[in-house]
């Protein structure tokens, strides 16, 4: 509908009247037949468009000026642009009753944990990549760690500079977990693996260079060219890795690797074989 699309072009796709009565109208009777839906008081988007994250995003924002958006919101504007989102959580110094889709809790957040979202999205808020990766547990930290958003040094500081949140006991616990830098679920649990093993002097996502490419190794001890591949279905489940896979492990045998795989099963439900295959590769080199 060409009103609508204009509508939407002048207001950036989320349509707000504000102390325009007569755009008030307009906007409820263009909402009263079916064209538009209305997120929040006084707040709409095109009915096209009503589950379009970023729209929701940008709405919230609106909904909630003076608040800071956070969690799985401002994830996707940030380091992790394919999660979902649930309720587009916001923080800020007052709390507003939440509404379908949106909340605001009272939480004072150090503005060296605040930054505008990157382009074009500049005039949002949200918090940091490292405390946004914090509030999302492990998998926000593996995932910031993995696209290199934030550094372990940044999340450290990050849970320092909010000392009384709830849960930081357990985010602490999962920044200890991480000390060797994950970077997906199957990695730290390889991770904790090795440990419990007393299996020592290996490093994490090891960059080795070959003809050509350059290539990380999830767990590598570089004196014994032994290398350890963790293979988490999710990341290695399509036509395009499956290829990449086989190339790297091509060109890492070429240069004299000797590589290891493990599945999530395999740390999962049989850790004691995983431990034992590592230790005998070991004494073989």
């Amino acid at each position: 509908m060409e009103e609508i699309e204009s509508l939407a072009r002048a207001h950036g796709g989320v349509l707000m009247a504000g102390t325009d009565r007569a755009l008030a109208r307009r906007l409820q009777r263009l909402a009263a037949r079916g064209h538009l839906a209305c997120v929040a008081p006084g707040i709409y988007l095109p009915s096209a468009y009503r589950e379009d994250p970023v729209l929701r995003i940008k709405a919230a924002a609106q909904w909630a000026p003076g608040g800071v958006v956070s969690g799985a919101a401002a994830a996707r504007l940030s380091f992790w642009p394919e999660i979902k989102i649930g309720t587009v959580a916001m923080i800020g110094p007052v709390a507003r009753s939440a509404v379908p889709g949106m909340s605001l809790r009272r939480e004072r957040i150090p503005a060296e944990l605040v930054a505008p979202a990157p382009a074009p999205f500049t005039s949002i808020p949200i918090t940091v990549p490292a405390l946004t990766a914090l509030d999302l547990g492990a998998d926000g930290i593996d995932r910031v760690l993995l696209t290199r958003a934030a550094t372990l040094a940044e999340l450290h500081r990050a849970l320092d500079l909010t000392p009384n949140r709830p849960g930081n006991v357990a985010r602490r616990r999962l920044l200890f977990d991480s000390r060797d830098e994950p970077w997906s679920a199957a990695e730290r649990l390889g991770h904790a693996v090795l440990r419990s093993g007393g299996i020592t002097g290996w490093r994490t996502n090891v960059e080795v260079r070959c003809p050509g490419a350059v290539y990380f190794i999830d767990v590598a001890w570089r004196r014994l060219k032994l290398a350890i591949e963790i293979d988490g279905y999710a990341y290695h489940s399509d036509r395009d890795q499956f290829e990449k896979d086989r190339r790297k492990w091509s060109d890492l045998t070429a240069q004299g690797w000797r590589i290891i795989h493990l599945t999530w099963d395999q740390l999962t439900w049989d850790a004691a074989w995983v431990v034992r295959t590592v230790r005998r590769t070991m004494s073989q080199i």
